[in-house]
């Protein structure tokens, strides 16, 4: 259900005008419409979710450069794409990194040779073994179970940015362990 702009318009007003929880009208009437445009984004009804989310606060945080006059739909829709669009770079950059890795890997162990795929494939798991308990549960849950940094900072009490430098702490020591135990250069 999308609103009259007049409708918008007086909803902003209020909202403008100290009257924040006017904003939930404007997220019940809009969110199917968003939900649309992100729906299309890998990654599972909570990274759907989140991007829905996403988009409202930023929409939220830019009000007022909204114009009132304009139809509040396009301009909405048009920020839960640019929510999808980095959320799909963000994604291919993330998966992009790790399969540099393991195509550099597979590279150093011949990857015309099963047993050489087998070794890397082992290593790999008795370095993962090697780590620390909450390193080892965020490589599972970011590669294996594909949660956003959002959804793994949440689920250890931390902050994205530490959810992140984690992450990178654990790919460093996996990195380590293998050159250690494969005798990569």
């Amino acid at each position: 259900m999308t609103l009259e702009p007049a409708i918008v318009g007086a909803i902003i007003d209020r909202i403008r005008g100290g009257d924040i929880d006017a904003y939930a009208e404007l997220v019940v009437a809009y969110q199917s419409e968003v939900w649309k445009v992100v729906a299309a984004v890998p990654g599972g009804m909570s990274q759907i979710e989140e991007l829905v989310q996403r988009t409202f606060v930023q929409a939220y945080q830019q009000l007022d450069s909204f114009e009132v006059r304009r139809d509040f739909g396009p301009w909405l829709r048009e920020i839960a794409r640019n929510q999808a669009r980095m959320e799909l770079r963000r994604s291919v950059r993330e998966s992009g990194r790790l399969q540099q890795y393991y195509d550099v890997l597979l590279r150093e162990f011949d990857s015309e040779s099963e047993v050489m795929t087998e070794a890397l494939e082992e290593t790999l798991r008795s370095c993962r073994e090697e780590l620390p308990p909450l390193l080892n549960q965020i490589i599972a849950e970011r590669y294996e179970q594909a949660l956003s940094f959002e959804d793994i900072a949440a689920r250890w009490g931390r902050s994205v940015a530490a959810a992140r430098q984690l992450l990178s702490r654990a790919r460093v020591m996996l990195r380590e362990c293998v050159d250690r135990k494969g005798g990569f250069a």
